[in-house]
């Protein structure tokens, strides 16, 4: 996956750059799945990690 440059924050006192991505699923039977989940990613030196993941609150039962 390529992440644009743009898309990135500033760099941070130990030189880490932040950025979020929202993903979110469209499907007829599956209406809750287009709820995005928000994915928080760190770039420490070129390497990229996944730092923090943020799902929607509601659940099957209560729609």
């Amino acid at each position: 996956m390529v992440i644009p440059a743009a898309a990135w924050g500033p760099r941070d006192d130990a030189g880490d750059r932040y950025t979020i991505a929202s993903i979110e699923t469209r499907h007829p039977e599956f209406p809750h799945w287009s709820e995005p989940v928000v994915v928080s990613l760190r770039d420490r030196n070129g390497a990229v990690q996944i730092v923090g993941i943020e799902r929607p609150r509601t659940t099957l039962s209560s729609q």
